[in-house]
């Protein structure tokens, strides 16, 4: 049970800092605009469970495939850092039906990173399978909830302001506070059956 609370609070935390560093590169770099559903002319007692069933039904199958399916195999061959590694680049390409832009892509292949970390070190893929559908169905009901909101500006126009320096800060914080969230995930996490390919990937998750 420790371990679900630790993977859950870890995680939680490096989601949230990483959603105040997607923000900040919306500042410092032009993202394309994303092609917009306006869906609020559906109630949202009818919109509501589609999204949400949307956000476990895209949380559970990809946790499956390429957590489940996918790393364990590769961490059971080539060792748990590279297994994560390959699986985490298959999980951003395989978003590349969002748009061909490496910055993205990038934010992807970290997620995937995270989500295999949190696997890897709990031992299970339910904490990634809660988290990912957690971040799923926020991010439905939030474009749901601003459907045309306009980017921000640069700030190499505009200058520093208080949104970038409150977002630079909350990546640091929250950054910092799921690397110690992290450690002592790592502390107690569970010792796996199967032995890594190397010693640094035993090491990784908890080998001996």
């Amino acid at each position: 049970m420790l371990v679900w609370l630790w993977s859950l609070a870890a995680g939680a935390l490096a989601l949230a800092a990483s959603v105040a560093l997607f923000i900040l590169s919306h500042r410092l770099i032009r993202w394309p605009e994303p092609a917009r559903v306006d869906l609020s002319h559906i109630p949202l007692i009818t919109l509501l469970p589609s999204l949400l069933m949307s956000a476990m039904v895209a949380g559970i199958s990809e946790e499956a495939g390429f957590r489940g399916y996918m790393q364990g195999p590769l961490e059971r061959r080539y060792g748990s850092v590279m297994g994560i590694a390959l699986t985490s680049i298959a999980f951003g390409l395989a978003h590349l039906s969002h748009g061909v832009f490496l910055p993205a892509i990038l934010f992807d292949i970290a997620w995937g990173a995270l989500y295999g970390l949190l696997t890897c070190w709990s031992g299970s893929i339910l904490p990634a399978i809660v988290l990912h559908s957690s971040a799923d169905a926020v991010e439905f009901l939030a474009a749901r909830r601003f459907p045309s909101l306009k980017p921000p500006p640069l700030v190499w126009a505009t200058g520093p302001d208080r949104s970038l320096w409150f977002n630079g800060v909350l990546v640091v914080l929250l950054g910092s506070v799921s690397v110690w969230a992290f450690a002592q995930l790592a502390r107690m996490r569970p010792q796996p059956l199967a032995s890594s390919a190397d010693e640094g990937s035993r090491r990784l998750c908890g080998r001996k």
